[in-house]
């Protein structure tokens, strides 16, 4: 039987702070929608329909976050990305089409990151100053 609050009794804190209820379940929508994606990429792969796949699933806590604070557009008035190949959910918190991952990983001449000519996850979205990505991290230390 489920004990009943006493009166004047304050709610425990969820550990979230000041977050409200529907941003929350925002992030949870990008974290799940970036996870599945993962998890059909790694199939496409698996199923012979591309010929390379590297990711990050497990990454989608520390990725919607950030991609939900980037100040996202382009020129010096706004953030400037130097991402690696995990990060699929900021992107997709940053409003990126599920799509064109999909379209990187089989090498489609369709692929506005590429043009098909690189390897799955390795985004170039210049339009909100998101700089192309090296598979090696440590190569972009340079770059960064």
């Amino acid at each position: 039987m489920a004990s009943k609050a006493r009166s004047g009794a304050k709610p425990q804190d969820s550990g979230f702070g000041s977050l409200s209820k529907d941003l929350l379940l925002e992030m949870h929508r990008l974290m799940v929608r970036s996870r599945a994606l993962e998890e059909r990429l790694i199939k496409i792969y698996k199923t012979g329909e591309a010929y390379f796949w590297i990711g990050g699933p497990g990454e989608e806590a520390f990725g919607v976050p950030l991609g939900l604070l980037v100040d996202k557009g382009q020129g010096h008035d706004h953030d400037w990305l130097h991402l690696h190949y995990r990060a699929t959910p900021t992107l997709i918190a940053m409003g990126m089409p599920m799509i064109d991952s999909v379209r990187l990983i089989m090498n489609r001449a369709t692929d506005v990151n590429t043009g098909g000519r690189n390897f799955s996850n390795h985004y170039c979205y210049p339009e909100w100053n998101v700089a192309p990505i090296t598979s090696p991290i440590e190569v972009q230390y340079s770059v960064a």
